[in-house]
């Protein structure tokens, strides 16, 4: 049975100084394969209109910067609207999955810090599974695009995998039923069916 997810989509001006909303047509490919039917939201006041059917949670996409690494319009106006989007998902007790800057954004929102990393961009790595009731695996092979990790997750938060210069890569938070994905599960990773496994348990 399918699943309705909302997702915030990335923001960018095009070339008439218009501001546009964005998904990654890899998207589509992977909801369709894990029985998912997006729904793409980017302001609160859309919410009450869209939960007239049943929704099942929320996909906070990458892309973007949170604003204190830079601050401009696109990087204002999305955080203001995910950061109320967010608020309103957890009093509704759904699941939250941040992909790489939406992971960032939530763990900000909880009083992690984003510091900068060196050698994780456009490359793919090992992540060792701290944790192995989301996934029966010593690790898996993601690939990986930021710049920025999160440090310092409040005691809320549970480490479910790092990567050999142990920064974090998978927490949860069982509170707020978030799941944090530093790497882009929409785009090719070498374990891909690991990685599909692990977001379908988390979200049933």
């Amino acid at each position: 049975k399918m699943k309705n997810f909302l997702i915030t989509p990335f923001l960018f001006k095009n070339k008439y100084k218009k501001i546009v909303l964005g998904l990654n047509h890899e998207w589509y490919e992977f909801a369709k394969k894990n029985k998912i039917n997006l729904i793409i939201v980017n302001n609160k006041k859309e919410l009450d209109k869209i939960f007239k059917i049943k929704i099942h949670g929320l996909i906070l996409s990458g892309g973007n910067d949170l604003t204190n690494i830079k601050k401009n319009t696109i990087n204002s106006l999305r955080e203001k609207n995910e950061v109320e989007i967010i608020k309103y998902i957890i009093k509704k007790k759904l699941p939250i999955i941040g992909i790489c800057k939406g992971f960032q954004l939530f763990s900000k929102i909880c009083g992690s810090s984003i510091v900068k990393i060196n050698n994780h961009q456009n490359k793919n790595h090992n992540v060792i599974m701290r944790n192995n009731r989301l996934l029966n695996r010593k690790s898996i092979n993601t690939n990986s695009f930021h710049k920025y990790g999160v440090k310092n997750l409040p005691k809320a938060f549970e480490i479910v995998g790092t990567t050999k210069d142990n920064n974090i890569e998978i927490a949860i938070n069982k509170k707020k039923k978030f799941l944090g994905l530093m790497f882009h599960p929409e785009r090719k990773n070498k374990d891909q069916l690991q990685i599909n496994t692990l977001i379908t348990k988390f979200i049933k």
